[in-house]
């Protein structure tokens, strides 16, 4: 019996390296698009950052709490990104979330300016709230909400931030974990310019 020997060209060796080596970079590209949007939905599932119709932050002059002394947003915000975050005692999801707007201001030291005015009606309120110890951010008092309405903020915690030219770039209403990674995640690409607010879709 003649055996036949069949020899491969080439060129067709060389297609089919190619065509391989093609599918492998398609499939690992499919699966860091895959991460990638994995990510981005634990972003928003976390945060859930809402477009604000602001545009300028209005402005402000509160007292800074415990002391008496009085602060304007322009001071008190000093040319960084704001975090404006809007709460009260009384407020049960406020209360759960301020451990973690105070390890995110920790985080964020020198980077973020995080401002946390209460609405209470009896800044005594907020003083027995932390006690003998008062957290690293800056505590502000709107009493009877002048400011809070300002912003539109109705329903508490609401939180709004802000650019360094002063422009709100995103909304956040009701409770974050805000020292979640996905959260510091967020921010710190906000702050380092490599990632919008508010994500494009479409």
């Amino acid at each position: 019996m003649t055996k036949y020997t069949y020899i491969v060209p080439h060129w067709a060796k060389a297609a089919f390296f190619w065509l391989a080596v093609t599918l492998a970079v398609l499939l690992v590209g499919m699966q860091i698009h895959k991460r990638w949007l994995f990510a981005e939905l634990l972003v928003e599932n976390a945060l859930r950052p809402e477009p604000s119709a602001l545009g300028k932050a209005p402005d402000f002059e509160l007292a800074v709490l415990p002391g008496e002394s009085k602060t304007s947003l322009v001071s008190a915000a000093a040319g960084k990104y704001t975090l404006i975050h809007f709460w009260a005692t009384w407020c049960p999801p406020c209360r759960t979330e301020m451990p973690s707007l105070e390890m995110m201001a920790r985080e964020f030291k020198g980077r973020l300016s995080v401002l946390a005015v209460s609405v209470d009606d009896n800044k005594d309120a907020v003083g027995r709230f932390f006690g003998d110890h008062w957290p690293e951010l800056t505590v502000l008092w709107d009493p009877g909400k002048a400011v809070a309405r300002q912003y539109g903020a109705e329903r508490f915690p609401e939180s709004f931030l802000m650019d360094p030219q002063g422009l709100v770039l995103a909304r956040f209403g009701g409770q974050r974990e805000w020292s979640s990674t996905e959260a510091l995640s967020y921010l710190s690409e906000v702050l380092n310019g490599t990632r919008k607010a508010i994500r494009v879709t479409g």
